[in-house]
């Protein structure tokens, strides 16, 4: 079907290294290869790939031109042990516009689709509605403190949480499983390696993030309530939009909400802020919400 959105597991203990993740050989003009990532094989991760593809595809495109938009389409499910083919086509340069399309392949099919389009800076009108209200990341426990103090299973998830991924991940009053009826999540968030002031690997890092509890803001009501449902969970699609260049290695803040669910499938969508309030990116993303049966 797709990437499975459930990033970490009780199998899942490779970390995720982002100098890694954005090393590619390159086979041919716009052809790049990304190495395996695990030696035993693990749920692959949406927002991995679509981190690579949008890195890929930058590599094809004038400095000058930054992204401002990527859609996703996840196609079949990832092999973590298995190199990933990443085909970058040229779509359109304008003076001010480039489009590249990007697949990703993997045992010679393809596995993932993206398309994402670049800008030149330039002036235009201004205005954001969007408000952001949190508390200062420094005042929240990280995840291995709030993973203690809680204890049980889901402080054992919140610390293999914070082994998967470098990153800082700063979650308020509510946890993605902790069975709320509202359809929301918040997080604050930053990488914690070197980026060496590369603009598309912060953009690279910031798409990643944008995968993180998306699903899992929608099914807070419903599967994580006691004796709820459970359900096979994948991204279908995932849209970004990103407003202004982010620094990933500076604290941002990520709040999802889940409009709606049915049919099978869920609806979040998301608004990135920095520290100051500035609106950084929005996300939308579709997914697959598939009951099992009840026996």
């Amino acid at each position: 079907m797709s990437v499975v959105e459930v990033q970490v597991s009780d199998a899942v203990k490779t970390r995720t290294e982002f100098a890694k993740l954005f090393t590619f050989d390159v086979l041919d003009e716009g052809v790049f290869e990304a190495a395996a990532r695990t030696q035993v094989r693990e749920h692959a991760f949406g927002g991995a790939i679509a981190a690579q593809a949008l890195v890929a595809a930058a590599r094809t495109v004038s400095t000058d031109r930054a992204v401002h938009s990527v859609h996703c389409h996840f196609l079949r499910a990832g092999d973590t042990t298995a190199p990933t083919k990443l085909v970058v086509t040229s779509l359109r340069d304008g003076r001010s516009y480039s489009t590249r399309s990007v697949i990703a392949e993997q045992h010679g099919k393809p596995i993932f689709a993206m398309t994402a389009a670049f800008h030149v800076e330039e002036e235009g009108w201004e205005h954001q509605t969007a408000v952001m209200e949190s508390p200062d990341p420094e005042s929240l426990p990280t995840l291995r403190d709030r993973g203690e103090s809680i204890g049980g299973k889901g402080g054992e998830w919140l610390t293999r949480l914070a082994d998967a991924h470098a990153l800082d991940v700063r979650f308020g009053e509510n946890l993605p499983r902790d069975g709320n009826r509202d359809p929301s999540m918040s997080f604050w968030f930053r990488c914690l390696e070197d980026l060496h002031g590369d603009n598309i690997l912060h953009a690279g890092v910031m798409l990643y993030v944008s995968d993180l509890m998306m699903l899992s803001t929608a099914l807070r009501p419903h599967e994580y309530e006691p004796g709820g449902r459970k359900s096979d969970n994948a991204s279908l699609d995932h849209a970004v939009w990103i407003h202004q260049t982010p620094r990933a290695d500076e604290w941002l803040r990520y709040e999802m909400a889940g409009p709606w669910a049915g049919r099978g499938r869920a609806l979040v969508d998301g608004r990135i802020f920095n520290r100051e309030g500035t609106l950084i990116a929005t996300v939308v993303q579709e997914g697959m919400a598939r009951l099992r049966p009840e026996f």
